[in-house]
């Protein structure tokens, strides 16, 4: 009997010995399960915050790019950049004085950009104002800080020709200049007078045979950037190419914005790498220090600083 209730103590023993192991083994199996779960989370992260970095590394890359290449096109004589100078100090002083007018417009397409830089000829450097009372204060603050004298679009004295209804149906290979530029409404006088009826051609072949087969009377410039004026002459070639280039540049709202959008590229990557364990050292070699930062058929009433032309 004695016997009996000593091995049914160790049956007991047992018993709870085992259900302590059970007990245990089931919180080892649970705490498993949420480190298996925490890892996969964690994997998860590690995966979504490489891919986020490799996205912001190729997007600071390409800010980088767009810096510098504005920096480059900001290259100016000294006589430009005073114009620039010059030009920053109006704006801020005068509210009434809006800028270039190749800052303010856009091409509706790509592939309208070459054709409107060529065809807005010296315009494209005019500075747009609201009135000849403007410009003529424009040009007396130059006069006084020895700035090259600069062309002026006062746009209350502007007198834009009429649009030629002979021009709007010469087939799908042409448009007008002024059709595939975008801007504010309230710089729509100066456009029409800049642009007048000058017609974009797909081609040099299209254009040829629109002004000398066809006698149209108007200036045609190609996608490419040929220009056959009104007259019957033809030019071309890189120079006129490069001439509007160098004045699309990149305007002081869009450096900042460009800028701008840098910094917040790099905040958030210094976090990213932390979190990911790979220091501070950003990963795209960009630092804050990269980057900077003749028309004539459209009308009357441009005001030149050489010489005030009666508007109108």
């Amino acid at each position: 009997m004695q016997k009996l209730e000593v091995c049914e103590a160790e049956v007991a023993k047992h018993d709870s010995t085992l259900e302590k192991l059970q007990s245990a083994e089931k919180k080892l199996g649970e705490e498993a399960a949420r480190g298996l779960a925490k890892l996969q989370e964690i994997e998860g992260e590690v995966s979504e915050g490489r891919s986020r970095q490799s996205a912001m590394t190729g997007e600071l890359i390409g800010v980088r790019e767009k810096l510098e290449e504005a920096s480059s096109h900001r290259q100016e004589s000294e006589s430009g950049k005073k114009v620039a100078e010059a030009l920053a100090e109006l704006q801020r002083l005068y509210p009434d004085v809006h800028g270039r007018l190749v800052d303010l417009v856009e091409p509706t397409n790509g592939r309208y950009t070459t054709a409107m830089d060529v065809g807005m000829g010296r315009y494209g450097d005019a500075i747009v104002v609201d009135s000849s009372q403007s410009a003529t204060r424009c040009i007396e603050f130059l006069r006084e800080r020895r700035v090259k004298p600069c062309l002026f679009l006062p746009m209350s004295d502007l007198r834009p020709k009429p649009r030629d209804a002979a021009f709007d149906h010469l087939g799908s290979a042409f448009r007008r200049l002024r059709d595939v530029i975008r801007a504010e409404s309230r710089y729509s006088t100066a456009l029409d007078y800049v642009c007048g009826n000058i017609i974009v051609a797909n081609s040099l072949e299209d254009a040829i045979e629109q002004r000398y087969k066809k006698g149209k009377e108007t200036k045609f410039v190609t996608l490419d950037g040929v220009v056959v004026a009104k007259n019957g002459n033809m030019t071309g070639g890189a120079s006129a190419l490069d001439r509007a280039g160098s004045r699309r540049r990149v305007s002081e709202k869009e450096l900042v914005g460009l800028r701008k959008r840098r910094d917040e590229l790099l905040r958030e990557e210094a976090v990213l790498r932390r979190r990911l364990g790979l220091g501070d050292e950003g990963g795209a070699g960009l630092g804050p220090e990269s980057g900077a930062g003749s028309a004539g058929d459209g009308g009357t009433g441009a005001m030149d600083g050489t010489a005030l032309r009666e508007a109108g």
